[in-house]
């Protein structure tokens, strides 16, 4: 049976989490009546218990194997179509993008204004006899060309992800895995497929 990996990736997941609520109805133990012949009446039981205890652990080992080969045929996909390079590429443009956007939230640009408010203050000093005519402050030197470069690497960067993503979504449903038979078979079991 064959599967994209966007289907794949939802059996696994679904797999993952029957196995998980699996896993806690486990009991080594068993609730018997005893009698004054044990031997007769709670044996058969605990040997009846002990059965089914085993075959419940090997189907659930089963199961357990079957998600990882579902997993690892997963990964192996991943790698041959490309898409964990897709999504590394996704990675970095988004980093990029964030920083960009980092600037763009807050961004301040040359006030020339403030540094000759500033210049006059400085000589309105040294017309009064003040020895010091200099003063220092954190000027803002990002002009008004730099915001509208950021605005248009921003934009340039969204379509980049935004294609990454359609790229993303293309190869996730058309490369496919092949379930074995037997896998097969153990799912619909268990009502996964």
């Amino acid at each position: 049976m064959e599967l994209n990996l966007r289907k794949a990736r939802k059996l696994e997941s679904k797999l993952e989490s029957f196995i998980s609520q699996a896993k806690h109805q486990f009991s080594t133990s068993k609730s018997v009546r005893v009698n004054a012949d044990v031997q007769s009446e709670v044996l058969p039981e605990l040997v009846q218990a002990r059965a089914e205890f085993f075959t419940a652990f090997d189907n659930l080992n089963s199961l357990i194997d079957a998600r990882f080969k579902i997993r690892q045929q997963i990964a192996e996909k991943n790698n041959e179509s490309g898409i964990n390079k897709k999504i590394l590429n996704k990675v970095i443009l988004e980093n990029k993008a964030s920083f960009v956007n980092s600037f763009l939230k807050s961004f301040n640009s040359l006030d020339e204004k403030e540094l000759e408010d500033e210049s006059q203050r400085n000589k309105t000093f040294l017309a009064n006899g003040d020895r010091f005519s200099r003063s220092s402050f954190d000027a803002n030197f990002l002009l008004s060309s730099d915001e509208e470069n950021f605005k248009k690497q921003q934009v340039e960067l969204s379509k980049k992800i935004e294609a990454c993503e359609d790229d993303l979504l293309a190869l996730n449903f058309n490369t496919k895995i092949t379930l074995s038979k037997d896998t097969v078979t153990l799912l619909q079991a268990i009502s996964l497929l």
